[in-house]
């Protein structure tokens, strides 16, 4: 793999939103992945709340997709907001 150097630019109050591939595809007693498009509504849904409860509500909300079925692989999510 080639990796590059990157710099990104961070004002107060911006967010960032970091998530393992385990989030967008853990799947449910259907087969069916939690996938980006429920992730990005969940998160837009939520977008009002503090940056420790949208991890929390997501969490949540990919625990009831999924509901008893068991996962193959981790679930991480960290989020920030820039206070200062």
């Amino acid at each position: 793999y080639t990796y590059h150097q990157e710099e990104l630019h961070l004002n107060q109050g911006d967010e960032l939103f970091f998530y393992t591939d385990g989030v967008t595809e853990a799947t449910n007693s259907n087969n069916e992945l939690y996938g980006e498009n429920r992730l990005l509504n969940c998160l837009e849904n939520c977008n009002e709340e503090l940056v420790n409860n949208q991890v929390i509500i997501l969490k949540a909300d990919i625990d009831k997709f999924v509901g008893d079925r068991e996962q193959f692989d981790d679930i991480t999510i960290m989020a920030m907001k820039i206070s200062e």
